[in-house]
């Protein structure tokens, strides 16, 4: 079949009955339409998981200044292995409380920097 003296894979029908060109390109724009929605879905998940780890990282600041209010000494010392298990545990402890309360940090920022993109 020739479209315009041509006759080449662009002029064959679709499945549709349309020129196989015509028919690429709706599904490659179907395919970029899709691409963009799932950047804007990315871009969000990835706001949200920074929001989340900044208040990881203010929680863990939090536990470690609470923990330094603490006497040290008494009857049980744990000297240096105990300041950088202490330290493990307040990484862990703020993994595990960031992002968990609603209404928390992470919201908040999270409300805040969208607001500004019209979200």
């Amino acid at each position: 079949m020739t479209i315009e003296g041509r006759s080449d894979a662009a002029s064959r029908p679709g499945p549709f009955g349309e020129p196989a060109a015509l028919a690429r390109r709706d599904v490659t724009t179907n395919a970029d339409e899709r691409r963009v929605k799932s950047e804007g879905e990315d871009t969000e998940t990835r706001l949200r998981e920074a929001t989340v780890q900044f208040e990881a990282v203010f929680v863990q600041q939090m536990l470690a200044a609470m923990r330094s209010t603490i006497p040290e000494g008494g009857a049980i010392d744990g000297g240096h292995g105990e300041d950088m298990w202490a330290s493990v545990l307040d990484e862990h402890l703020a993994q595990l409380m960031a992002g968990e309360s609603h209404g928390g940090l992470a919201d908040a920022l999270y409300r805040q920097l969208t607001r500004g993109v019209g979200r």
